[in-house]
């Protein structure tokens, strides 16, 4: 079957990634008479409840903190835990405390009474508080990894040793290779890599440390990953900012690692570094996560389509090696244009994959100016889920070339800056001395040196 495992790692990743699945719940058809365009057995796996009912959820990991899962929890309505009177367990005294629980959104609230909205989430998207917030899926119980929450105190942002330490934590106490993700791999009939999309900042070490014990336990399969990096870009962070610092530095070495573990990988430039320009010509965005995440993952989900299709024998190693011809060039460049302009058509840009328009479920945001772009999306009608969905067209690219090159001479410049001021202890437990900079340095001048004055690979 080619199954992908895809893994989401931070309050970012998650934002993109329930866009990502919300899309790919609407190719779902529901009638044998309606050809799929998806091979849906890539990306789902299919179970059953306590109660023996068949199920079909996403095959993933979504890791975050236990405060950005908002309602989501392990047990839903598929997949409710049997109750257990403690009073028969137990006959001491009970001291029972409780929290006040977190209100559904005014979206899910919706779709549980009312049904499907008839239009763009416009009118049920004000104050998301989180990405479960909307989450049109069910996902299963191994799925949903709630890691402690941080004190807000707790300076960890580029904290490198703070995330591996977490990982080594959390896998010990949940046994997590052991058990979550050994599962999934054992359910796949012929298992193709991972799919890993990660907040460098946050999760950049905890994913590391996850990739290097996956491949050192369980499997050395490819993947194919989205760093997204952080806010701290390396031409605009002063010398004297010893937090800023810290953030280039973890992203560096997390871009460096990658290129030993990951078979292709496509950072990603932090929405709060975005710079405005013709990319967002037609479209009414602001800078919050929920809006900006929508774009990404309508990018990320149409250039990857290739692995999912059902008549297309692509995955993640060729899909690589499309962008790898040469055997060094390990990173690439995600571009595109969403959505596209009437009158445009795909001869315009670099696009080998051609399929119909992108849907767009009602919980995608209301962000185009122009609804007129809009076309529609018809599917076989199931239940509360309507037979028409909007769509728009939309082009996007992966290329690997000498361009792909500047962003690590950026790090590198600046780190030697880091190194010509004598700037030590950056990253503590890794990058602590001026010879772990300069090591670093070197580093990513070779991988730099991989792309420089070469022809350029698209996809």
């Amino acid at each position: 079957m080619r199954e992908i495992l895809y893994v989401q790692a931070g309050n970012l990743a998650n934002h993109i990634g329930t866009h990502f699945w919300n899309t790919q719940e609407s190719y779902f058809t529901y009638s044998d008479d309606e050809e799929t365009l998806l091979n849906h057995d890539i990306s789902f796996r299919d179970g059953e409840t306590l109660k023996g009912e068949p199920t079909y959820c996403p095959r993933l990991l979504s890791f975050d903190h236990k405060a950005n899962f908002g309602t989501l929890s392990r047990t839903n309505t598929l997949y409710e835990n049997e109750d257990i009177d403690g009073s028969q367990l137990w006959q001491g005294n009970i001291a029972e405390y409780g929290r006040v629980p977190i209100e559904p959104h005014a979206y899910q609230a919706h779709l549980q009474t009312d049904g499907e909205p008839t239009s763009l989430a416009a009118d049920f998207t004000n104050d998301i508080r989180y990405w479960s917030d909307f989450n049109r899926v069910f996902y299963i119980p191994r799925t949903v990894q709630m890691l402690p929450n941080v004190p807000d105190w707790q300076k960890t942002e580029g904290n490198w040793a703070f995330g591996q330490e977490s990982f080594q934590r959390y896998n010990e106490e949940t046994e997590l290779m052991e058990s979550s993700v050994r599962l999934f791999i054992e359910e796949c009939n012929s298992f193709q890599g991972l799919q890993l999309m990660s907040d460098t900042s946050t999760f950049g070490s905890f994913s590391i440390s996850f990739l290097m014990a996956f491949n050192d336990e369980l499997s050395r399969a490819p993947c194919l990953s989205f760093p997204l990096l952080g806010d701290a870009v390396p031409r605009n962070v002063n010398l004297e900012n010893t937090v800023q610092i810290r953030k280039v530095v973890n992203d560096a070495v997390y871009l460096r690692e990658l290129d030993s573990l990951s078979s292709l990988t496509i950072p990603i430039l932090n929405p709060n570094t975005w710079s405005k320009g013709g990319w967002d010509v037609n479209l009414k965005i602001g800078g919050d996560r929920y809006y900006t995440s929508s774009v990404l993952s309508a990018h990320i989900e149409s250039s990857t389509l290739p692995l999912r299709l059902k008549n297309n024998t692509e995955d993640i190693s060729s899909f690589s090696g499309h962008l790898n011809l040469h055997g060094s060039r390990r990173f690439s460049q995600l571009a595109g244009v969403f959505p596209v302009a009437a009158g445009v058509t795909p001869q315009d840009f670099w696009k080998h994959t051609h399929t119909q328009a992108y849907p767009l479920p009602s919980s995608f945001p209301d962000i185009f100016c122009d609804e007129e772009i809009l076309t529609n999306y018809t599917r076989t009608p199931h239940a509360d889920r309507s037979s028409v969905l909007p769509s728009a067209t939309l082009f996007s690219s992966l290329s690997t070339s000498s361009s792909t090159a500047e962003m690590f001479s950026e790090y590198a410049t600046y780190l030697q800056a880091c190194v010509d001021r004598r700037k030590t202890g950056i990253l503590p437990g890794l990058v602590e001395t001026s010879d772990d900079i300069k090591e670093l340095v070197n580093d990513l001048w070779t991988i730099h040196d991989g792309y420089s004055g070469s022809e350029s690979d698209v996809f």
